[in-house]
């Protein structure tokens, strides 16, 4: 169980666009139903060829230029969604959880999807989502039991400070942290 003021942030990994859109239309209808409140969402998408499109949730991030980061912002997610970690494997190598800043901040920022971009490998996509630290477990349990999200083949997580300012560099710091003692294990081994 998250404490109070954690902020925790899911990355789901799936093969196609279309499986992604359709957890999307999914988790609105959560969020309609008042079941869950996502905070902030991002869709990555990255082509064969490295292009890379990025979708934002246009509640959390009114005033984002969409697109303008199209190539390498999601990129970065989509590699790690389909780069196997090794040892004890975190199940997506697709890094930290929904693209960008602090869930107070107005989205995601650029310069974090970027560097998702850059890990991303071609023709993944991934659906990066921060919730409040109360809906977490419902979260969890969606995860498992609602088809459109149990169509993800990778998935990772991370709990980040209630403080902190930028939660996508915080979780991208977690995640190359497990990734160098994976590793480190596999070179121990």
């Amino acid at each position: 169980m998250t404490s109070e003021g954690k902020k925790h942030l899911f990355v789901l990994g799936y093969p196609d666009r279309a499986s992604a859109d359709a957890a999307v239309a999914e988790l609105d209808e959560l969020q309609r139903d008042q079941f869950l409140e996502v905070k902030d969402y991002a869709v990555l998408s990255k082509a064969a060829d490295g292009t890379m499109t990025v979708s934002e949730d246009k509640d959390a991030d009114p005033g984002a230029r969409r697109g303008m980061v199209a190539g390498a912002l999601g990129g970065a997610f989509i590699a790690l969604a389909a780069t196997p970690i090794g040892a004890g494997a975190i199940l997506v190598g697709m890094g930290v959880g929904a693209v960008g800043s602090a869930l107070r901040d107005s989205g995601f920022k650029d310069k974090d999807m970027e560097e998702v971009g850059r890990l991303m490998e071609g023709g993944r996509t991934l659906l990066l989502l921060a919730v409040r630290p109360e809906d977490t477990e419902r979260l969890q349990s969606v995860l498992q039991d609602i088809p459109e999200f149990k169509a993800a083949d990778r998935r990772w997580e991370a709990d980040v400070d209630a403080g902190s300012k930028n939660v996508l560099r915080d979780a991208l710091e977690q995640y190359k942290a497990q990734e160098a003692r994976a590793v480190q294990r596999d070179e121990e081994t």
